[in-house]
């Protein structure tokens, strides 16, 4: 099944406020985009949030404790240095934050935390939309630690957007829905928001007791109205084999779950985004 596009006002009230968690390591031009884009969208404020890594600076205190840079010796690593390298980021990151939110109009906030991953989103609530960069950065030409923000993606009360892609109009936002639940409605909001802020098309993939059930197009209808997307609905496939076919046919670019559902948590769910090498939406 297929739709036209969905269109009217920009989508409002949804959105109370999108949360940016940032650090030293990972990759933020992406997310930076992507948050600041949402923002803009859902006429929100936005409210980043730079993690200075406690474990890290605690390791820097030991005495033994050594940096090792590409092409020279071992040098001592000290507490004070890694302070300095970590507000020269913060500063950094900051001044490529705000540049981005004046281009959009987007009212735009800074605070930096001392912590893990999980300090970012401790003032967050299901209301808030958590957007963070899905790589770090490389070491070398090729090797990448994981990325730091998987860990925090049981922390985030609400929706959190796993970016590894800035925004582009090729591929789709899809969406594995399981039923007509709240969570489903949450999920479908979400998505709906990061598709029309991308200028991708939403693509609805359920299984056939949901997509027969009477009144699911008009339901679906209402979930979306007033939205600005581009609307496309279609029968899961009974092998997961096909299923996985059939999102990489879609050039799958945002993954749209439920939390705990087939593949909303875990190693599945990472296999998933190492697969499709697409950002990941997890709705809760």
């Amino acid at each position: 099944m297929t739709g036209p596009a969905m269109t009217g006002p920009a989508i409002t009230g949804t959105i109370e406020r999108v949360v940016l968690p940032l650090d030293a390591a990972s990759e933020s031009r992406a997310a930076i985009d992507t948050a600041v884009r949402l923002a803009a969208r859902a006429r929100a404020p936005l409210h980043a949030i730079f993690v200075e890594d406690e474990n890290l600076l605690s390791l820097a205190g030991l005495p033994f404790a050594r940096q090792f840079t590409l092409g020279a010796g071992a040098e001592t690593l000290t507490t004070g240095q890694l302070e300095r390298h970590l507000r020269a980021a913060a500063g950094r990151v900051r001044q490529e934050l705000f540049a981005v939110a004046r281009r959009h109009g987007v009212e735009c906030t800074f605070e930096v935390v001392r912590g893990d991953s999980s300090s970012a989103l401790a003032g967050a609530s299901e209301h808030d939309l958590v957007v963070a960069g899905g790589q770090s950065r490389p070491i070398g030409r090729h090797f990448r630690l994981e990325c730091r923000w998987w860990a925090a993606l049981d922390a985030a009360p609400g929706p959190f957007l796993l970016v590894h892609h800035a925004g582009s109009p090729t591929g789709a936002v899809v969406i594995l829905l399981r039923d007509r639940s709240i969570a489903s409605r949450r999920l479908i909001a979400a998505a709906a928001q990061v598709a029309a802020a991308t200028d991708r098309t939403l693509t609805v993939i359920c299984p056939p007791a949901v997509a027969d059930r009477d009144g699911f197009e008009q339901w679906l209808g209402e979930q979306l109205a007033g939205t600005a997307v581009r609307l496309q609905v279609e029968v899961a496939p009974a092998e997961a084999a096909q299923l996985r076919a059939r999102i990489a046919e879609l050039g799958c670019r945002t993954l749209a779950v439920e939390a705990g559902g087939a593949e909303g948590g875990g190693e599945r769910l990472r296999e998933f985004v190492e697969h499709f090498a697409c950002d990941i939406l997890i709705v809760r």
